[in-house]
């Protein structure tokens, strides 16, 4: 599990695309694709990262545009990335009658 900015793409994910991007970089990869907002710490608490989220929220593409943040926790091999994957393909195929 990622527990600080830099083991932030350690997770595996949704595509088998790597996102390099964090709140400590310049400019983030114009690719869509998921954004650690959340860091886990050592004692199992949770801190958001403000800064990674306002770039995010405050960015010309998405400023005016309705916004939802899924946060999907659990232990391993426990169905979190199908989950997430499940929803994603659900938004991008809505007009579709066969998107599952």
């Amino acid at each position: 599990m990622a527990k600080n900015r830099r083991d932030r793409n350690s997770w595996g994910g949704f595509s088998e695309k790597t996102y390099e991007w964090s709140s400590e970089e310049e400019e983030p990869v114009k690719k869509a694709g998921p954004v650690q907002v959340l860091i886990v710490k050592d004692d199992h608490s949770f801190e958001l990262d403000e800064t990674a989220l306002n770039r995010i929220l405050l960015s010309e593409a998405v400023r005016d545009k309705e916004v939802v943040a899924v946060s999907v926790a659990g232990a391993f091999r426990k169905g979190k990335s199908f989950l997430m994957d499940f929803m994603l393909r659900y938004m991008y195929n809505q007009e579709s009658v066969d998107w599952v």
